[in-house]
């Protein structure tokens, strides 16, 4: 066998044959790279490469800076061919009633708590599970809580006869005039707030829960934590916290934000999950201040949480503890059982996104 050190030995045979000694041997020219680039094998093979470097780059989704930036101009105008315009009080209308259809309430001074859950006009399978489930906790609330699926329908669009059965059998739901997408959220949202904020809602409720129909909410620990908190009536915000998000400039994700929209590398403090808390006297100074900038496509909770309260009104958002917002983590402790019961019991929201037994397995737990 014939040692390596040897055969690469410099001076020796082997050596001086290897196209390394034109580049770092000491006898080293530019004229000697320029002729060795000129070899019409040594160009070909060149080429070569470089055509498979690309082909493993389009085959692996990886995108050149100019592409993305094609991509991030053609989701831009996707997203503004939806929302229209990001004129807030052109979208809001906050002199316009809005609402198409609401049950017929009263309320009592002492209402704690309007409770409004996102919802689709299609998914009552998922409204009928809340209904058997985390809806019925209420009866163990020592406050009065009242809550709401919030649905949209567009303007002229009639509304169906299945919906407008269920609104009168449970009379929980609000129906307004909104075209249901996923880049109007935050207009969704904030309509939300100006149906909260109106003459046709409860003014005398403390707080506003906002939530979604992929939800499971334990509202008696809502409440039992909301009171423990000093100064929740006064300019409170809560949820889970998030401090450093960074700007999302790719437009194959959901989060992207095109990059005129916001310009710092960061958003500022937010709130967010399954469960956000909103003082009623908060609500008001929201919606005025949405009316001077642009709404967001489908970061509402950035938008509302970290543009408008803190940026704008300086109100800090509050981190509430004990929310499960991974839904990964809830598969690996329902499939180990991992103190499922002890979570169900103690903890205040959980995302079930995807996976709607969840939601009925955290009732049997929590009534357990």
């Amino acid at each position: 066998m014939i040692a390596v050190h040897s055969v690469f030995k410099p001076g020796s045979s082997m050596f001086k044959n290897h196209f390394c000694q034109n580049l770092f041997y000491s006898n080293f020219s530019w004229k000697k790279l320029k002729r060795f680039l000129r070899n019409p094998k040594i160009r070909k093979l060149l080429v070569t490469c470089f055509l498979l470097m690309l082909i493993l780059l389009y085959i692996f989704g990886v995108k050149l800076p100019h592409e993305k930036s094609i991509k991030a101009e053609q989701v831009t105008l996707q997203i503004m061919s939806v929302m229209g315009t990001r004129l807030t009080a052109v979208r809001l209308l906050p002199d316009k009633n809005t609402t198409r259809l609401q049950p017929n309430f009263h309320c009592n001074d002492d209402l704690f708590s309007i409770i409004l859950i996102k919802s689709t006009p299609d998914k009552y399978w998922k409204r009928q599970l809340i209904r058997n489930t985390w809806f019925k906790l209420f009866s163990k609330l020592n406050e009065n809580v009242k809550a709401f699926f919030f649905v949209g329908i567009p303007a002229g669009k009639e509304i169906s006869l299945n919906l407008m059965s269920e609104s009168d059998n449970f009379g929980d739901i609000i129906i307004e005039e909104l075209d249901e997408h996923h880049y109007l959220q935050t207009l969704k949202s904030l309509r939300m707030l100006k149906w909260f904020n109106s003459s046709n809602s409860c003014l005398n409720s403390r707080f506003l829960i906002k939530t979604d129909d992929d939800s499971f909410l334990h509202v008696p620990n809502i409440v039992n934590h909301i009171n423990s908190v000093a100064n929740a009536w006064v300019n409170y915000i809560g949820g889970e916290l998030h401090l450093t998000d960074g700007v999302t400039s790719d437009p194959d994700s959901e989060q992207f934000t095109p990059a005129d929209w916001y310009s710092e590398a960061t958003y500022p403090p937010f709130v967010t999950g399954p469960l956000v808390v909103i003082c009623s006297e908060v609500v008001p100074l929201l919606l005025s201040a949405s009316l001077k900038l642009p709404f967001f496509h489908n970061l509402d909770d950035v938008f509302i949480s970290g543009i408008l309260a803190f940026d704008q009104l300086q109100i800090v958002p509050n981190n509430i503890p004990r929310i499960e917002s991974n839904n990964w983590q809830l598969v690996v402790r329902l499939k180990m059982a991992l103190s499922l019961r002890d979570l169900a019991k103690t903890n205040l929201a959980f995302y079930c996104a995807g996976e709607p037994d969840f939601i009925e397995e955290l009732y049997n737990q929590a009534i357990a």
